[in-house]
């Protein structure tokens, strides 16, 4: 078990060095422990207010926070045959062909930072939900708690292949 951990250090260190770029550590690590095969998932973000300056609210402000851009783009870099799929997802509120535009558009934003970075396109795909996956399911939206629309509304990175 140790050796395991060890070996991550190692990797982060590696990743630090090697460019010199700030990683979000923690998130670089449950990529590598998480995402192993086909079908394995991790949830990387969760919307929150705190993402929204005025009206301009984006996901875990990812094409601004290059310490969570960079994670994912290192395990990818580490990961060379991984194909994999980020998706977003949506709450409850508004239509249901506005939330699957939306949430395709900022899936596409996010696969375009991780193009910008270095990553072959062809080995990300860019999916948009909307509301059709929620974690949580209320009765009737207007009822769900605001805990309940912010685990809803998240991105997801699915390893394809």
């Amino acid at each position: 078990m140790k050796m395991k951990y060890l070996w991550h250090l190692l990797l982060l260190l590696q990743v630090f060095l090697a460019k010199g770029q700030e990683v979000d550590s923690l998130l670089f690590f449950q990529l590598n422990e998480q995402l192993k095969k086909p079908g394995d998932s991790l949830i990387i973000g969760y919307f929150t207010w705190e993402n929204c300056i005025g009206w301009s609210c984006t996901w875990l402000d990812f094409d601004e926070n290059e310490q969570k851009s960079n994670a994912l783009v290192k395990f990818l870099e580490t990961n060379p045959n991984l194909k994999i799929e980020i998706s977003k997802h949506t709450d409850c509120r508004g239509r249901d062909e506005y939330n699957l535009l939306y949430s395709q558009r900022i899936a596409e934003q996010a696969k375009n930072v991780l193009v910008k970075k270095g990553i072959d396109e062809t080995r990300i795909r860019a999916k948009g939900y909307g509301e059709t996956q929620p974690i949580v399911k209320c009765a009737k939206c207007e009822k769900c708690q605001e805990e309940v629309h912010h685990k809803n509304s998240r991105f997801v990175v699915r390893i394809l292949a």
